[in-house]
């Protein structure tokens, strides 16, 4: 199911007019391939089909990382900068933590606290 999946997804590419199509369905395709991979590393667990399901998440890993450097190449051909990450509210919510703990630590001051605070929530 995967490989028809990808053949239709390279198909798509092939034909997409613009260099942001492409880049756009080989990211959908990227997602795919580790989503599928992380499916099979939890279903590796088991001790019958572990062996198998580790060489299907790898091949997954596989096409994962080809549609990765087939974007880059994209990307890197037309000039596509890559767009400044957005913070989550978890990763926020984790860096507010670090901050927390060195100041809970005596690591750092109020001062580089409450700046390194404001520096974090302003990702948001």
């Amino acid at each position: 199911m995967e490989d028809i999946s990808r053949g239709m997804s390279d198909i798509k590419a092939a034909f997409a007019k613009n260099p942001e199509d492409k880049i756009a369905i080989l990211e959908k395709q990227r997602e795919r391939h580790l989503d599928e991979a992380r499916k099979n590393r939890q279903k590796a667990k088991g001790i019958l089909a572990g062996p198998a399901r580790l060489r299907m998440a790898e091949a997954s890993e596989a096409s994962a990382d080809e549609a990765l450097a087939k974007i880059q190449k994209l990307k890197a051909a037309h000039g596509i900068e890559d767009a400044p990450a957005e913070a989550t509210g978890v990763e926020v919510a984790d860096r507010l933590r670090e901050v927390r703990a060195l100041l809970d630590q005596g690591l750092i001051t109020d001062e580089e606290y409450a700046r390194k605070r404001d520096e974090v929530l302003g990702d948001l």
